[in-house]
């Protein structure tokens, strides 16, 4: 769940503010491999590299209310 939202944000966040993959990268201080994987759901995500896409591209994520099993 969070790997394919945080691939959608990314994906909508870059293209909104005009940047290839590869100066979206440069921004967070990941590799544009990364954020091909990153935006095509194929890799699993460490916490730090969560935290570099968010700075980098400027989007503040919660995790409030992943994992509940209510809906």
């Amino acid at each position: 769940m969070l790997k394919e939202a945080l691939a959608v944000i990314l994906r909508q966040t870059r293209k909104d503010k005009g940047w290839t993959q590869e100066q979206a990268a440069e921004k967070c201080g990941i590799s544009d491999r990364s954020i091909r994987d990153v935006e095509h759901g194929s890799t699993n995500l460490k916490i730090d590299t969560v935290e570099k896409i968010c700075s980098g591209i400027g989007v503040i994520v919660t995790l409030q209310g992943l994992g509940d099993n209510d809906a």
